[in-house]
C-alpha cells in the first residue's frame, strides 16, 4: 500500500433494497490531520483497522483497537475516533443502511455493548482490500464488488466472532473448575457462591458447565469432594468425621448421605473394603 496516500472515498449508488451500500473509503492518519470530534451518523458504519491503534469512544466507554481489529458505529450513535499518537492507525470503511443492514450486523457479532470485533482471517482479503484502496487515483471501482467485500468482511467476522466466543467460554469452564478445585475444602463453598464469584448467571453458567464437560456445576463438585474423600479413606487413618470436615462437609450426616448414593457404599465399608485391595462399583450422579 503506497504510505503517500492519506485518504479516499467513493459515493455508492442503490443496487439492492437489502443492504444500500453507501459509501466506501480508506485513511491513513500516519499522513493526514486527526480530530476529536462527536459525530452521528445516518447509515452504519463498519472499520476495518489495517494498521496502527486507535481509540473508540462510544457514550462513557472507550474502545482500544488494535490493528487487524474491526469496529461497528451503528446509525445514529453518537461517537468519536481517532488514531493514537505514537501509532496511527489507518483503516478502509464502508457506510451502509438497508432493511436488512441489522441483521447484516448481527451475522457479523457485533452489538452494542460490544462494537469490536477481531479479525482473525484478514489474510483472506488483505490483497483485495489494497488492490481497492489503489484503485482510488483513478476512480475506477465497482460498486458490485465493493458490496461483495463487504459481505466477505462480514463472514469473516462472524467466524472470528465464533472462535473467540468459543475460546472465552472454554477459558470460562477452566476457571469455574480451578476455582471448585480450590475451595471445594470450605464447608460455605457452593455452586451458588462460585456463580456468585465469577459474576455469572445460575442458568448461563449451567448450560455452558454441561455443554463442555456433560456434567453439571454440582456434580463436578460432588465428584471432586468424593474423589478427595475416598483417597483420605485409602491412604490416612483419619476419622470419618475428619475426612467430611477436610472435604467440605459441615453436615456430618449429609457426608454419609451422599457419599452412599455416589459410592454405592458407606465409607466405613469403603474403607475396609479398599484396604484389601479392592474398591466398591462408583455410581456416577
Amino acid at each position: 500500500m503506497n504510505d503517500e496516500r492519506k485518504s479516499g472515498h467513493i459515493f455508492c449508488e442503490n443496487f439492492g433494497r437489502d443492504i444500500r451500500l453507501v459509501c466506501f473509503g480508506f485513511n491513513d492518519f500516519a499522513n493526514m490531520k486527526s480530530y476529536k470530534l462527536w459525530r452521528k451518523g445516518e447509515e452504519n458504519s463498519l472499520h476495518l483497522v489495517l494498521k496502527g491503534r486507535g481509540t473508540l469512544a462510544i457514550g462513557n466507554r472507550e474502545y482500544r483497537i488494535e490493528e487487524k481489529h474491526a469496529f461497528c458505529i451503528f446509525k445514529n450513535t453518537l461517537c468519536k475516533y481517532y488514531p493514537d499518537e505514537d501509532n496511527p492507525w489507518a483503516y478502509v470503511w464502508f457506510n451502509f443502511t438497508g432493511e436488512q443492514d441489522a441483521e447484516l450486523i448481527r451475522h457479523a457479532g457485533f452489538t452494542a455493548e460490544n462494537p469490536v470485533r477481531p479479525c482473525d482471517r484478514f489474510y483472506e482479503i488483505e490483497s483485495e482490500l489494497h488492490e481497492k484502496v489503489e484503485t482510488f487515483e483513478n476512480g475506477d471501482i465497482r460498486y458490485m464488488a465493493v458490496l461483495g467485500l463487504l459481505y466477505r468482511l462480514v463472514d469473516i467476522l462472524s467466524e472470528s466472532g465464533r472462535t473467540s466466543t468459543t475460546k472465552q467460554s472454554n477459558a470460562l469452564v477452566v476457571q469455574m473448575k480451578k476455582n471448585m478445585e480450590t475451595y471445594y475444602v470450605d464447608p460455605n463453598f457452593n455452586v451458588a457462591l462460585l456463580y456468585k464469584m465469577m459474576y455469572l448467571s445460575d442458568g448461563y453458567a449451567y448450560r455452558l458447565f454441561k455443554r463442555e464437560e456433560g456434567i453439571s456445576p454440582k456434580q463436578y463438585l460432588v465428584r471432586k469432594r468424593m474423589h478427595a474423600a475416598k483417597e483420605m479413606l485409602r491412604e490416612t487413618d483419619s476419622s470419618v468425621k475428619e475426612i467430611a470436615r477436610v472435604c467440605g462437609y459441615g453436615d456430618y450426616d449429609h457426608f454419609i448421605k451422599e457419599f452412599k448414593s455416589y459410592n454405592g457404599t458407606t465409607p466405613g465399608r469403603y474403607r475396609r473394603t479398599a484396604s484389601r485391595g479392592t474398591e466398591g462399583q462408583a455410581v456416577t450422579l
